[in-house]
């Protein structure tokens, strides 16, 4: 297995969310709400943060990554990230096609959406928030006493973190990361430790 490195090559780049819902009908009292939510969401902005994503590298790791992934060959695997080719009406592998070529962010993208289109990334840290912005939305009325309501979420994240807000009856949906500028992909050990290796471009 090789590691690799993520980092932004701008600082407060990376950008965290935090996805929260409660059923609207306990904010609003209101029978007619029943089923409908409201949407709490967070967005953190870090001075600085590096990530590790994890590529298979022998035939017997490749192998099981695509078995776990779902795929029956890495042609297929390769095909469905569009990394095959046709030619004379065959459709073959790109040339020096790697595992890398799929599962690490193009240093060329000025923006990356980490979790959802490197899942396999793991933060390594994230450092020195620089903002942070709540908002309620909700699929149906606005919602009374908004900023006596948000300024308890933002007490009891303070305090206890995702699970201060699900102590006030939030349920936690979903935590992603994104990158607002080009990265370098540096290849590391398995704790992200760089040790004089090149950048890959």
């Amino acid at each position: 297995m090789k590691h690799y490195r993520i980092e932004p090559t701008r600082k407060k780049s990376v950008v965290e969310f935090a996805y929260f819902r409660r059923p609207l009908e306990e904010l609003t009292n209101n029978a007619e709400d029943k089923g409908k939510f409201a949407f709490l969401h967070k967005e953190l902005g870090w001075r600085w943060g590096s990530f590790m994503i994890h590529v298979p590298d022998t035939q017997e790791e490749i192998d099981e990554y695509i078995e776990e992934e779902g795929y029956d060959s890495v042609f297929e695997f390769a095909d469905a990230h569009g990394c095959t080719i046709c030619v004379d009406d065959k459709v073959i592998l790109q040339e020096n096609f790697s595992m890398a070529d799929v599962l690490l962010p193009s240093t060329n993208d000025e923006w990356i959406d980490l979790t959802e289109d490197h899942p396999n990334a793991e933060m390594l840290d994230c450092w020195d928030g620089c903002w942070e912005d709540w908002n309620i939305k909700t699929n149906g009325p606005v919602l009374s006493d908004v900023d006596e309501m948000m300024e308890e979420i933002e007490e009891a994240y303070n305090e206890e973190y995702e699970e201060g807000v699900e102590e006030l009856g939030w349920e936690f949906l979903d935590n992603q990361f994104e990158i607002h500028c080009n990265v370098t992909v540096v290849e590391c050990d398995e704790h992200g430790q760089v040790e004089d290796v090149e950048e890959i471009v």
